[in-house]
């Protein structure tokens, strides 16, 4: 029987722990003999090719990484409501010679933030970055209740084009936009925030020693800082956010949880619940940090 493929695609991608999430998924619902999960790494001049390539072989699911989340857009042939809405996609079902995208990382935001006890109604947030999963992270924050967000992201084009979706999509109307380096500004909305998110890349393998955040002296033990890196399992901003009393949480159940919801769309299942039933997502972490390093 020839097996049937999934993976992931991004630039760099050596980091990435899709591959033995879904295996180890597949494994315990009995469809590795079905399935294969790779990793593809694909530059941006790349990506076209690629996208056209697959869609003539035998994959029939994609999960998308940075810096391909917006840019993969151009080159599928339908976008589901959530993921035209964020202008951006985690997740690609080949049907049939189509491609449709998704976005789940925003899911699997609000999963990993109620697992670890994150409150996110009325929430005031800090969020570091302004591309594709940033869009996903502020439109789940807009849905469930965010009081107010403040976007800081090196182009401050990026960030406005961003504000200007919320307005427009959401109920969100307290938003803010500011540069990277705003020290000012960071320092004083930090000290109203009950929740700082990290999505950019600073201090993701191999970048450990760097930290988004440029006053790190501003963080607060009233704050809850959310860094949707998982490789390292503790990035710099996490500890600095742990030595001035602030709580910490890494990105690993957010991807868990994203990849569940992408499993679902490739498998077709459409209750949640009943894979994750199938499987010990306890089993699950714990694999995925031996594999960073993690003591369990």
């Amino acid at each position: 029987m020839t097996q049937r493929l999934l993976g992931v695609i991004g630039d760099p991608i050596e980091h990435s722990l899709s591959p033995r999430l879904h295996k180890f998924v597949l494994r315990n619902l009995s469809l590795a003999s079905e399935y294969e999960y790779r990793a593809f790494r694909v530059a941006p001049d790349e990506l076209s090719d690629f996208v056209r390539r697959a869609g003539s072989q035998s994959i029939v699911g994609l999960n998308v990484t940075i810096p391909h989340k917006q840019a993969v857009l151009q080159y599928l042939d339908e976008l589901d409501l959530g993921a035209e809405k964020i202008g951006a996609v985690n997740t690609i079902v080949f049907n049939q010679g189509k491609l449709k995208g998704y976005n789940t990382d925003g899911a699997g935001f609000v999963r990993a933030a109620r697992t670890n006890g994150v409150a996110l109604n009325a929430s005031k947030v800090v969020m570091l970055g302004a591309g594709g999963a940033a869009k996903a992270v502020a439109f789940a924050l807009a849905e469930t209740g965010a009081a107010q967000l403040s976007i800081y992201n090196r182009s401050i084009e990026r960030a406005l084009e961003l504000k200007a979706q919320l307005l427009e999509k959401t109920r969100l109307s307290t938003i803010c936009v500011h540069r990277l380096d705003d020290r000012e500004c960071l320092c004083d909305d930090l000290s109203r925030s009950t929740l700082l998110i990290n999505t950019t890349s600073i201090g993701m393998h191999p970048r450990f020693s760097e930290s988004p955040l440029v006053i790190p002296e501003a963080l607060h033990s009233g704050l809850t800082v959310f860094d949707l890196i998982y490789n390292p399992g503790e990035t710099e901003l996490m500890r600095q956010a742990q030595h001035r009393g602030a709580r910490a949480v890494n990105g690993l159940e957010m991807l868990i949880y994203q990849g569940l919801e992408a499993l679902c769309l490739w498998l077709r299942q459409e209750e949640f619940s009943k894979l994750e039933e199938k499987i010990s997502l306890l089993h699950l972490k714990n694999e995925l940090n031996e594999t960073l390093g993690v003591p369990v």
